[in-house]
């Protein structure tokens, strides 16, 4: 009886040894490539001190912001695409790059910054200062990371996606 409860112990400590060595060598993990990480976005609306979802006419300091990062060095080149669908369906984009922003209605995509290479976390505040003109309703901010060249609606390209709504209310009287 002894021999046999020893055999089963060693059986058990060869399948928890196959068991941990399956584990170190399991899909992708022993690849001599690693994948290169990829930028990532976040978009959102502040009031000038908190991000909010509630932006009343006139707003005084309210404005969008687009924050692009990367955790490490990253050798891909990516389009990034900031923009906001308004009530109506026209969608504003934000263009020229961070020297020289301009927020354009288009129906066609343009991209905010082309063949961007990210080498260390970076942020960009987007302004648009919201004036009593703004139509109210709900907007989606969006902000879209993609392979350089590729199609913004394709998502197959789409590394890093982040979406944010808000609503443009009459001010409190």
């Amino acid at each position: 009886m002894y021999i046999a409860g020893a055999r089963i112990q060693s059986m058990k400590r060869m399948l928890i040894a196959w068991l941990v060595a399956a584990s170190l060598l399991e899909a992708g993990a022993s690849r001599a490539y690693i994948d290169p990480p990829l930028p990532s976005i976040n978009v959102q609306v502040f009031d000038g001190v908190k991000r909010t979802h509630f932006v009343p006419l006139p707003p005084g300091r309210t404005y969008l912001s687009a924050t692009l990062s990367v955790t490490a060095a990253s050798p891909v080149l990516v389009d990034v695409y900031v923009g906001a669908i308004l009530p109506d369906g026209r969608v504003l984009y934000w263009v020229g790059g961070p020297q020289a922003l301009t927020v354009v209605a288009s129906a066609a995509p343009i991209p905010f910054l082309t063949k961007f290479a990210a080498t260390e976390t970076t942020t960009y505040t987007l302004r648009y200062d919201f004036t009593a003109d703004n139509l109210q309703g709900w907007y989606w901010l969006f902000g879209v990371v993609t392979d350089a060249g590729q199609d913004l609606f394709n998502a197959r390209w789409w590394s890093s996606t982040d979406f944010f709504p808000f609503v443009v209310t009459p001010a409190a009287q």
